[in-house]
């Protein structure tokens, strides 16, 4: 912190009170910018990490990939485009492309390789527009019985991931 004060001193020297002010809240903007990316990369390298581990461990039951990383990330893009294709403004999501979503994984390395392709993508929730992953989404987008319906479409494919 001393780092922080000494730099502020060194750079408000010879400005008057009111730049002072705004270079003091210029530098601690900047440093809590830094602080929220980084918290941010520990979040996102935890993700990957705890998926990285299922997905071995799933290859090690014998279950196979069924698409290629370009598959995945257009079948993950087409979701999201035609998730809230819908006229209805007391229904979020349309339940065609969850369905369909959820016939398209056929094992638990695909909805891994599924959700790794969707990442975290900025979503319109409520008023603001924020990070979300697949599984939130589909939670916040469908009704418990839309989302109830996908899973057990999901167990019909023999995949023991659910959203």
């Amino acid at each position: 912190m001393a780092f922080v004060k000494d730099t502020i001193k060194d750079v408000a020297t010879g400005l008057p009170p009111w730049a002072k002010g705004v270079a003091t809240l210029a530098i601690l903007g900047g440093v809590a910018y830094g602080v929220y990316k980084i918290y941010d990369t520990i979040g996102d390298i935890q993700n990957a990490r705890k998926l990285g581990q299922s997905e071995k461990k799933y290859a090690d039951m014998g279950q196979k990939k069924n698409y290629t990383p370009s598959q995945y990330q257009s079948i993950a893009d087409t979701f999201e485009k035609s998730s809230g294709d819908t006229w209805n403004p007391f229904d979020l999501g349309n339940e065609d492309a969850l369905w369909k979503l959820a016939k398209a994984i056929k094992s638990d390395l695909d909805f891994i390789e599924i959700e790794k392709a969707f990442g975290e993508r900025y979503g319109r929730l409520d008023f603001s527009f924020t990070k979300i992953r697949l599984v939130p989404y589909v939670n916040y987008m469908y009704d418990p019985d839309e989302v109830n319906t996908a899973n057990d479409i999901l167990k019909q494919n023999k995949v023991t991931s659910t959203f």
